[in-house]
């Protein structure tokens, strides 16, 4: 747990055990997998590099997050490295809709149909794990068994962040890793932060939290390059604390670019 008031970091600790077969305690400083916070970092990103335009190292690109997903995933490389692809012509949705959970792309299977499960390879980039998703058709019936019409049905979805990341380092040039590390985690600070599986084999972190199931055996944490921005980020609950923080008080983006990505459905 991590408090800040008026940007000072007025209490951190952790509760429990980081791993019980170890006996190894929890503290503030304890790295988890965001799990889907790292939406919201995703969010955040995405707003900030269309609202900027511009990266650190003064590379410009065009990013309109009310476009098409399609404006930015039309004739992209080729996964296999034989020429280029387009996104399925059935994908209609905008990134912003991505965003939104608003674009009906599938998630998990038995929360709608079709599901997309966990993909098992690692992947270097957001583009090339889009494409072994972006054939599985759009939802037909949602987690509360309904349909699902584009803009309007809020149907919640991990993948769909996948599509957002594609985006990214399609109008940027650049790596979902490279973005986050360069944009968001680097400049302010944040050095717990980073994406979990930016390489095939998971670093050693003696901070890191060991995983466990339901029944409490230890498992193993499984690659998720295929998903950074649905779920694929590590953090300790200080920097975790910190980067709220920093959105709130307008040091990472600017007000009227924080209320779109991050308001409430409805």
């Amino acid at each position: 747990m991590a408090i800040i008031q008026n940007g000072q970091m007025i209490y951190r600790r952790g509760f429990g055990f980081a791993d019980v077969n170890d006996n190894k305690v929890a503290h503030g400083e304890t790295i988890y997998n965001a799990a889907s916070v790292s939406k919201v970092i995703g969010g955040t990103l995405a707003a900030k590099l269309e609202n900027e335009r511009r990266l650190r190292n003064g590379a410009t690109f065009n990013l309109d997050l009310t476009r098409p997903t399609s404006t930015y995933l039309t004739n992209i490389t080729n996964a296999n490295g034989s020429g280029t692809v387009s996104l399925p012509s059935f994908h209609k949705h905008t990134v912003e809709q991505l965003l939104s959970h608003l674009s009906c792309v599938a998630h998990y299977p038995g929360n709608t149909t079709p599901g997309i499960s966990n993909q098992t390879t690692h992947y270097t980039t957001a583009i090339a794990a889009v494409q072994k998703i972006w054939n599985t058709g759009l939802v037909t019936k949602t987690a509360n068994g309904g349909s699902c019409t584009i803009g309007t049905t809020w149907s919640y979805s991990t993948p769909a962040f996948t599509f957002v990341a594609a985006v990214l380092e399609s109008a940027t040039g650049r790596t979902i890793d490279q973005l986050l590390q360069d944009e968001i985690f680097t400049p302010y600070g944040l050095s717990s932060m980073r994406v979990q599986y930016a390489s095939s084999s998971l670093p050693s972190d003696y901070d890191r939290a060991s995983p466990y199931d339901d029944d409490n055996k230890e498992v193993s944490y499984t690659d998720s390059s295929w998903k950074v921005l649905g779920g694929g980020i590590e953090t300790d609950a200080v920097d975790l604390a910190r980067f709220g923080w920093k959105v709130l008080n307008g040091e990472i983006l600017n007000a009227c670019c924080y209320v779109q990505p991050h308001k409430p459905y409805g």
